[in-house]
């Protein structure tokens, strides 16, 4: 999978239904093991994805496109309530904001 970025968002799980703080890995932006909670902004400018895709510099190539609204898919850790493992999510990202996560 190689280097991705982290998710924490208190969602509900896709197989129980029960509401936990999971750690959710996806691909998009600076990929770097970042750490990210709803609100924030995308990092750009170093080992860029963008939807998954890894993508050269230079970032003016892409750059139109970051402000786009875009569903990430994204992993998460298991459930600990019901030991749902890796359940999957959609992470809304709208004007390179973190915006929602989910289930998919």
């Amino acid at each position: 999978m190689g280097t991705y970025n982290h998710l924490f968002a208190t969602v509900n799980c896709p197989n129980c239904g029960k509401e936990n703080l999971f750690t959710i890995q996806y691909k998009h932006g600076d990929c770097w093991l970042y750490d990210y909670k709803i609100g924030d902004a995308i990092r750009w400018g170093g080992n860029d994805y963008f939807q998954d895709e890894h993508i050269e510099p230079p970032i003016k190539d892409y750059m139109s496109h970051i402000n786009e609204d875009l569903l990430i898919e994204g992993m998460a850790d298991k459930c600990p309530f019901c030991n749902y493992d890796s359940p999957e999510f959609l992470i809304r990202i709208e004007g390179n904001i973190i915006r929602s996560v989910s289930k998919k």
